[in-house]
């Protein structure tokens, strides 16, 4: 028995997956579906990937026997065994490959793979394809966690989309899947060419994935992800003191944010290893059942290239640079679907934000989504009214009948004021550029409405503050950091 490697094209994957960054996505109990191989010089050859079952472990099985208890560390070991790893080698355990001096050719080199992948690809083909991440450094709770062998973990594919791959990296992704995934699980890994980034894994990163599936079929799982510093390779490690965690969200232009989990969500979870709920997800990577997938209509096939398949997704599961050649951008275009598929009257609000899908909203250069729309009926899904005041309460929503909501413009830098991420800080950002984190819309007899119908637009920093304080945003201190000397003027303009 082995576990197989194939790598896919999209014209004869069945389902399109409208992304060219990496995607781990796994579905369990997948079919088999067409296949061709793949060699290092990236030319297409009757070569495949045959890995060797790992001793004393049975492969991925949808007949297994269901025993009682918890699976052992045993159990769950990976399909293949890391060597030890010395710590003196590039990048070794995650850490950062630093590379001076190069000659001439080298840094071309250097140069080069920057340009071609958008990252540092001449440190990456120096750090081996083998590396651990060095010392599990997450919360004690996660490290102990245990799975039931009752009922069983599912069979599972891991998929791999890819676009213009550099080979180390795409190498190193596969060899992390298989030394960080249960051989009792893992039944495939497959590496879909669309034609047109790395991820390593930590210990452990699959099996509380699998276990929220088993729980409930009807969800769509995705981890935490740290990253991957893009010119050293270096990996950031999980804190296991750390609380604070980001969910992914949304603005009025369809654009993904990372955000602050809420302090209700927070005070939900027992300790670290407990799911939160988030808004969206990143598309990045997650988990979700293949039957699951397939009853609440797969991907959007009509959606291109990247960019709006996360929010589809995500609105329907809660809820129940490329351009066209005619000068259509791509993302915009996938927004629209999603758009109107789902965010009924709301819709509009995307449109005020962004001309350029407004546009292509009203020539309809956006497909036929009737068929999405079926879905949407046949899911019986709630309206988008549901999904803000249930699942994202905290999203603001302009009213759209105003030629915009008066912002604050400081005289000495020529900025606005801004809102930063769940609130937390203050910016400075050009005007109008985030009008959503720039408008001021402020409660009834609060001292900034009175200021702002007085139309004071010269006051000093004490008094600016003040009323900012009204609207609860920012420690004075911030104010010492962001304005220049002697810029304590501000106009109000939109007002």
């Amino acid at each position: 028995m082995a576990w197989l490697v194939k790598v896919v094209s999209l014209r004869k994957f069945l389902v399109v997956l409208p992304t060219c960054a990496l995607v781990l996505f796994l579905l369990h109990c997948l079919s088999k579906i067409a296949e061709t191989e793949w060699s290092k010089d990236e030319s297409q050859t009757d070569t495949t990937f045959i890995l060797p079952k790992a001793p004393g472990r049975r492969p991925a099985s949808v007949n297994r026997r269901c025993l009682p208890g918890y699976h052992s560390k045993v159990e769950l070991g990976p399909v293949a065994t890391r060597h030890h790893e010395d710590p003196g080698m590039p990048g070794a355990w995650g850490g950062a490959l630093l590379l001076d001096g190069l000659s001439f050719k080298e840094a071309t080199e250097r140069s080069v793979g920057f340009q071609k992948h958008g990252f540092n690809a001449f440190a990456s083909d120096r750090i081996s394809m083998h590396r651990g991440l060095g010392p599990d450094t997450r919360a004690p709770e996660c490290i102990s966690q245990k799975f039931k062998r009752c009922p069983p973990l599912p069979p599972t594919s891991v998929i791999i989309a890819f676009h213009n791959e550099a080979w180390s990296t795409l190498l190193r992704t596969v060899h992390s899947v298989l030394y960080t995934v249960p051989a009792l699980v893992l039944r495939e890994v497959i590496l879909v060419d669309d034609d047109s980034t790395e991820g390593e894994c930590f210990d452990g990163w699959l099996e509380p994935l699998l276990a929220r599936i088993v729980e409930s079929e009807q969800v769509v799982v995705s981890p935490q992800i740290t990253s991957i510093n893009l010119h050293t390779f270096e990996v950031e490690k999980p804190s296991p003191y750390e609380r604070n965690h980001s969910r992914g969200t949304f603005d009025w232009s369809l654009s993904f944010n990372w955000e602050e989990l809420p302090a209700y969500e927070s005070d939900a979870r027992k300790d670290e290893s407990f799911p939160f709920r988030t808004p969206v997800i990143s598309g990045g990577l997650f988990a979700v059942s293949k039957a699951y997938f397939e009853h609440i209509g797969t991907y959007d096939s009509q959606m291109e290239i990247w960019g709006g398949e996360n929010l589809e997704l995500s609105f329907r599961v809660t809820d129940t640079p490329y351009t066209f050649p005619d000068g259509v951008q791509v993302v915009y275009r996938n927004l629209v679907r999603v758009a109107e598929v789902w965010m009924d009257e709301y819709k509009d609000i995307f449109y005020h934000r962004i001309q350029e899908a407004a546009e292509i909203a009203q020539k309809g250069l956006f497909g036929d989504v009737s068929e999405r729309k079926r879905i949407r009926e046949r899911l019986r899904c709630k309206d988008f009214t549901w999904y803000l005041n249930n699942v994202y309460p905290e999203l603001f929503i302009p009213d759209i009948h105003k030629t915009m909501n008066p912002s604050l413009m400081n005289r000495g830098n020529q900025l606005c004021l801004t809102i930063g991420p769940a609130g937390r800080s203050v910016l400075m950002y050009p005007c109008y550029s985030l009008q959503e984190q720039q408008g001021c819309a402020p409660r009834e007899n609060s001292p900034f409405a009175a200021w702002r119908r007085e139309r004071v637009a010269g006051c000093g920093r004490d008094r600016l503050f003040q009323n900012m304080g009204a609207i609860g945003h920012s420690p004075p201190n911030v104010w010492n950091k962001i304005l220049p000397p002697k810029s304590e003027d501000w106009d109000i303009s939109g007002s």
